[in-house]
């Protein structure tokens, strides 16, 4: 299975979630607002309990793949996808991003990851779930070129979404590469 490099794109580094990174993935998670915990789990809670901490830390080689972005060493975001047993050519994508780094290239960086593993692995669609309020990210994935299978499914091919993320990554640049801060 192919495990992405670590990156680093000033002031950002990404490097795949590792055995011993549940409390870099809590961090990540204990900073957001209590308004991000709900947009991103679709229910308001005030901590995530530890038990579900350790389930978003483990990563399963061709099933279950992580990501962690890093600003000056400290962890700022975490994404994950997972493949559908159902059918091994889609996987659920989620990322959480702390809510000082939203707009700031952090979820354009742990996507363009994560949809590299997840193409390498054979996933060629994945799905989001994204609650009708969270409008920054359906404009987003409308960019990416998603489709609404209903309310808050989307299905966006990760041929289409690489592409997006590349061009839009482009665009919020400044020409050393660091975010300029126009996007999540």
């Amino acid at each position: 299975m192919f495990r992405s490099p670590s990156l680093t794109i000033s002031p950002l580094r990404v490097r795949p979630v590792r055995d011993d990174d549940s409390d870099r993935v809590a961090a990540v998670y204990d900073a957001l607002s209590p308004r991000s915990r709900e947009l991103r789990f679709h229910s308001p809670l005030p901590r995530i309990p530890s038990s579900y901490v350790a389930q978003l830390a483990r990563v399963d080689p061709g099933r279950r793949d992580g990501m962690l972005v890093f600003a000056g060493g400290r962890p700022v975001g975490h994404g994950q996808w997972v493949r559908d047993p159902a059918d091994p050519t889609r996987a659920e994508l989620a990322l959480a991003v702390a809510d000082e780094w939203h707009g700031r290239g952090a979820g354009l960086a742990l996507v363009a990851h994560l949809a590299r593993t997840a193409r390498v692995g054979g996933v060629t669609h994945f799905t989001a779930y994204v609650m009708g309020e969270n409008r920054l990210v359906r404009a987003l994935l409308a960019r990416f070129g998603a489709r609404a299978v209903n309310r808050e499914e989307f299905e966006i091919p990760i041929a289409r979404l690489a592409a997006a993320v590349v061009e839009l990554a482009v665009l919020v640049a400044d020409e050393d590469g660091n975010p300029r801060g126009a996007v999540a």
